[in-house]
């Protein structure tokens, strides 16, 4: 759909440039800007010229968590090269999407989370669902939090107009514009009808009934259920799968609470129908959803003024470093070997393990 809203000339890489060095020409506008506005907001409240040299100044970006490792490091080295943590006390870091909102999640404890509550945080927006499980160690004198289980689904609930002209529905749009609030709105209760007058005669769609000659595209309650309905049954799927891998790790019906953050969660239409299915398919699950809306943003800020720790996280596998050192007898050495009864047997490579399986961190 990228494609073909905007000159597809634009998606291109500049000519002798990588992408990582693309990045970081864009996100060096955006540091210039951040800098002046701070100067800016000082000098306000200040009154006056503020020196804001010896100030130190910490950057958190968040990034999608379907990022392999690789891209993480370019984003990072994209990040540098653009001049965030450029300063002798600035410094910057990366973090996840879901792990920031977990952050915004469970240090007010908002939702009066106790010892041995299993949440699950599901976070839809920008074209995606994120999952993540997490166990409540403890809730006094502060939360303390291990994450069981992670993934992510594309979703894509907009695509019913598709059929449509992509210069009419192209982000900032009147015909988007009014969708988001008919989306936000839309609580599938009562049967209404919305109209969209558009600058050209659209072609059929399942959508509605076009008229000719006003230009108008119909748009009923049921269209908007038949958008939301593929997009709900993945969710769905995703969240009964999370919650049962979460169950069988902890060897117990653990996950009792459902928290739902990103802006696709605000609508009343998905927040009743997944408690209602989650009701139906699993019992005593509580959907919870916070009432300030910027989530992310939240967590992201409060690790970068609170120094927020991250949730512990139990490995699912041993981690240890390797090493190849032939074995020479003329140098015998029993650090060399694997003892074996009285005998010590002489290897090859050896193994130093540096987190076990049942570690936290």
């Amino acid at each position: 759909m990228l494609m073909a809203v905007i000159d597809p000339e634009v998606l291109k890489l500049p000519d002798q440039k990588q992408a990582v060095d693309t990045v970081a020409d864009y996100l060096s506008l955006i540091y210039a800007h951040i800098q002046d506005h701070i100067h800016a907001v000082v000098n306000l409240l200040c009154g006056n010229e503020e020196d804001l040299s010896g100030v130190p100044i910490d950057f958190l970006f968040t990034i999608p968590a379907t990022w392999s490792e690789e891209t993480q490091l370019l984003m990072s080295q994209a990040i540098e090269m653009s001049g965030f943590g450029r300063g002798p006390l600035d410094w910057f870091w990366t973090a996840t999407e879901p792990e920031a909102a977990a952050l915004a999640v469970f240090s007010g404890n908002t939702f009066n989370l106790q010892a041995y509550d299993g949440v699950l945080i599901c976070d839809c927006g920008g074209g995606t669902v994120d999952i993540t499980t997490y166990y409540v160690t403890d809730a006094a004198p502060t939360i303390s939090i291990e994450q069981i289980t992670t993934a992510t689904v594309s979703s894509q609930l907009e695509g019913g107009f598709d059929n449509l002209s992509m210069s009419e529905i192209q982000p900032g749009s009147f015909v988007m514009q009014k969708f988001q609030t008919i989306k936000g709105q839309f609580d599938g209760k009562e049967e209404h009808t919305w109209h969209f007058d558009l600058k050209f005669n659209p072609p059929d769609s399942h959508l509605a009934l076009p008229n000719q000659r006003r230009r108008r595209v119909i748009l009923r309650s049921q269209d908007i259920r038949d958008m939301y309905e593929p997009v709900l049954s993945s969710i769905f799927a995703l969240l009964m799968s999370q919650i049962k891998a979460a169950n069988e790790r902890c060897g117990r019906n653990v996950i009792n609470k459902v928290v739902l953050v990103g802006g696709f969660t605000a609508s009343s239409y998905l927040q009743e129908i997944l408690q209602r299915t989650l009701n139906h398919h699993m019992g005593n699950i509580s959907v919870l959803v916070p009432k300030k809306p910027e989530t992310t943003v939240r967590g992201a800020a409060l690790q970068g003024l609170r120094s927020y720790s991250p949730p512990v996280y139990k490995f699912s596998r041993n981690y240890g470093l390797a090493s190849a050192q032939p074995f020479a007898l003329s140098n015998l050495n029993e650090s060399q070997g694997l003892e074996y009864g009285p005998n010590t047997l002489p290897v090859d490579l050896l193994l130093h393990c540096v987190l076990r399986k049942v570690c936290r961190m």
